[in-house]
């Protein structure tokens, strides 16, 4: 993942606009498809010739055990450790920021499968869902009319110095020009040898973003 720190003079600008000469292209939204407060960097696949599997990593898994101690601790030193009484307000934070940790830690990993064999796709991601995109995506393959690769702009904060990289999206591409993520990453290499294998299975173009 390439970071650069502000005043560098090799640091990304913000999302290029690639002009695509296709009707769908003109109804696509423009910004990102998916959630862009995810971590990049926990999701993997696995490709069989029959099907194609996307879902966490070892880092995303490594990354929801963390959160779900790390939820549990504090749910323990509010509630449990501390001998004297927690004011109201402070303990109903405490309790909403502990469970939202144990429950993203629990279900809050996307998980996507490609049945190429019965010519469908399932798109879960409960993360998604809880801010209204859509829980459960499911359908036909040849409904997708393209493959995406979209890259955004985010910005990290440690505190003295502020650094700025990219975030590559794999999207799917409906007729209506409506947009599915399916994958995320830093790395641009990850996100293109993906969407390579999408569309030479599928038989689909690959649209760059970028």
């Amino acid at each position: 993942m390439k970071m650069v720190a502000p005043g560098s003079g090799d640091a990304p600008t913000s999302q290029s606009k690639v002009e695509i000469d296709d009707p769908v292209a003109k109804l696509m939204s423009n910004g990102p498809a998916g959630n862009s407060f995810t971590p990049n960097r926990l999701l993997g696949w696995k490709k069989t010739p029959n099907s194609l599997f996307i879902s966490n990593n070892c880092v995303g898994y490594v990354f929801r055990v963390v959160m779900f101690v790390a939820g549990a601790g504090l749910f323990y030193a509010v509630f449990i450790a501390r001998a004297e009484p927690v004011p109201l307000l402070y303990s109903l934070m405490a309790l909403l920021i502990s469970a939202a940790m144990m429950l993203i830690a629990l279900f809050g990993h996307k998980q996507v499968s490609f049945r190429f064999v019965e010519g469908t796709y399932r798109v879960y991601d409960p993360v998604l869902g809880v801010f209204g995109k859509g829980e459960i995506r499911s359908g036909s393959l040849s409904e997708i009319y393209a493959i995406q690769l979209y890259r955004s702009l985010r910005t990290s904060d440690s505190g003295t110095r502020t650094f700025r990289y990219y975030s590559y999206e794999v999207n799917l591409v409906m007729p209506t020009g409506q947009r599915i993520c399916v994958f995320y990453s830093g790395s641009q290499d990850q996100v293109e040898e993906l969407a390579s294998l999408l569309s030479k299975q599928l038989t689909l173009p690959v649209w760059k973003s970028y």
